[in-house]
């Protein structure tokens, strides 16, 4: 293929998909904010979510490198960074209120929050790279120089489940979401004690890392958070005892032989890596159940 022939291609390409963002441009709603995620996607292409706060809809045609390069604001360089997920994206989460003009730190806490929520629920693999001012799938259309972007979670080598098929969020999933956002607002913010807060902010980072000690610590890290006290003593007998109250499926000598392999991890001793990873998973499960069973009862 010519040179000219290869030009006239791209540019016919790239016009084929300013005309289809123009086509949908009237069906997205104006937010203040577009988080882009990736690891999940929405089963019925859209949600809206608790009165007006937020708008769920799978991304139908997500930003290539050049598109993103030639429409940021070029004062802000997280667009460098932004554009190596760009391309990827699957969803994304507007949020709708004026109000999150005026605080953009609490758009983004309401952002991450739902995310949080959604990667509990189901979405395991959920990660959200970036942030834009325009829809993802108008990118491609937006003036130039005029879109701000903003990197969020940038961890590309991180611990993912094993799935054959992207899971799919369907409305029993975020109706989930939706009656415990609440419930999970007032735990993080609880002024008496931080515990809920520090364990559900690891939650949603935990895998952030590509080694699995590190990833087992995160865990680890959050169960004491939400069971552990400052004078427990033995803290393993004490840590294990509430564990299993809160979750009475579980028996003792499991969660007991599961913090033996927390402190193997922690302290560097020799362990097999097959193993590693089944009591990573193991222990992903527990931490889990306990903040769904946190959220839902809100102690």
């Amino acid at each position: 293929m010519s040179i000219q022939k290869k030009l006239r291609t791209g540019v016919e390409r790239q016009n084929a998909r300013e005309t289809f963002a123009n086509g949908i441009s009237s069906n997205i709603k104006k937010g203040v904010l577009y988080v882009g995620g990736l690891g999940s996607a929405i089963e019925n292409g859209e949600y809206s979510f608790g009165d007006g706060m937020f708008h769920l809809r799978n991304i139908l045609q997500p930003p290539t490198i050049f598109e993103v390069a030639s429409v940021a604001n070029h004062l802000k360089a997280d667009y460098l960074s932004v554009s190596r997920y760009s391309a990827y994206l699957k969803f994304e989460i507007a949020l709708l209120p004026d109000d999150f003009r005026d605080d953009p730190n609490l758009a983004l806490d309401a952002a991450f929050h739902l995310s949080c929520l959604l990667k509990l629920i189901k979405a395991h693999n959920l990660f959200c790279p970036a942030g834009s001012s325009v829809s993802w799938d108008l990118v491609s259309v937006a003036q130039k120089n005029s879109v701000d972007f903003m990197l969020l979670d940038d961890f590309p080598r991180r611990i993912e489940f094993v799935n054959s098929d992207v899971p799919m969020l369907d409305s029993n999933d975020l109706k989930w979401a939706e009656s415990y956002f609440e419930n999970g607002r007032v735990l993080r913010n609880k002024e008496s004690s931080g515990r809920f807060g520090l364990a559900f902010n690891l939650y949603y980072s935990w895998n952030h890392t590509q080694d699995m000690r590190i990833a087992l610590s995160n865990l680890w890290i959050g169960l004491e958070a939400l069971f552990g006290k400052k004078k427990d003593r033995p803290v393993k007998r004490m840590l294990v005892e509430r564990i299993c109250d809160w979750l009475p499926s579980e028996d003792a000598r499991s969660i007991g032989d599961l913090y033996e392999k927390r402190c193997d991890a922690v302290h560097g001793r020799k362990m097999n890596g097959q193993e590693m990873g089944k009591i990573l998973m193991r222990t992903h499960d527990i931490f889990r159940a306990s903040l769904m069973c946190t959220v839902t009862v809100l102690t």
